[in-house]
């Protein structure tokens, strides 16, 4: 399998960009040059893909709730 090609984006303050990260190799090739940013991360599963069983996965997202709500203490 060949290896992904980085894409560029050009981007400015204000600017966003979605992509299915597991399908595009990405990441910074030079430092930010902003003081801060912010990120969001999405995750989801097809509903006829590979892990739709995982969908609405009730451990998981308990597991998940403990772990953030023990974050606060």
């Amino acid at each position: 399998m060949t290896p992904p090609i980085w894409s560029v984006v050009e981007m400015q303050p204000g600017d966003g960009v979605l992509y299915r990260g597991i399908d595009l190799r990405h990441g910074r090739t030079q430092p930010n040059p902003n003081q801060w940013s912010a990120h969001l991360f999405l995750f989801w599963v097809e509903r006829d893909g590979p892990f739709a069983q995982h969908a609405f996965d009730a451990q998981r997202l308990r597991s998940e709730l403990k772990r953030v709500s023990n974050l606060d203490a």
